[in-house]
């Protein structure tokens, strides 16, 4: 991995005043979220010309564990947030094949250098976040793809399931 990879979050000032996390970090798992309804989904996109780099943030507010960020790779445990009075609701397009589906599973690759997890809902939908994106690319965003048009994109990727973990 590139030795500056890892200096995107060294920057998580970028993030802080967006943060405001109302529970202990080690309470609840990634795999509770399998199974869990979306209720609604907020995107804040953050850009910046000053470090050339542009930045997302998902926020995922489901039924039975409240608002979350989408889940990075590695991660064991997620905490509650509260949402950013800037984050955008999902557009009609894309929330109408998200909105009320549960997660069927989340996915992590070592191929994949975004460091997002990979949420696959139970209609078949793929959600992804790209959470940095160098400046002006409109790269940073979260993606909504049908699974069929995700394995095209991600042929050589391979994906780790949370179910068989």
């Amino acid at each position: 991995m590139p030795s500056g990879f890892f200096s995107m979050f060294k920057k998580r000032t970028q993030y802080d005043e967006h943060i405001i996390a109302t529970n202990d970090i080690n309470t609840n798992k990634i795999s509770n979220l399998i199974g869990d309804k979306i209720l609604e989904i907020r995107v804040l996109q953050i850009t910046s010309s000053k470090d050339y780099l542009d930045y997302n943030l998902t926020y995922i507010v489901l039924e039975k564990n409240g608002a979350i960020y989408f889940p990075v790779i590695g991660e064991d445990s997620f905490v509650n947030v509260k949402l950013h009075k800037s984050a955008k609701p999902l557009s009609e397009r894309f929330s109408v094949n998200v909105y009320g589906q549960t997660i069927k599973n989340i996915y992590s690759s070592s191929d994949n250098i975004d460091s997002s997890s990979i949420i696959e809902l139970e209609n078949g939908y793929i959600l992804y976040e790209k959470r940095v994106s160098p400046h002006g690319a409109l790269g940073a965003n979260l993606y909504v793809f049908p699974k069929k048009e995700f394995r095209k994109r991600v042929k050589k990727m391979k994906l780790h399931s949370l179910n068989s973990i």
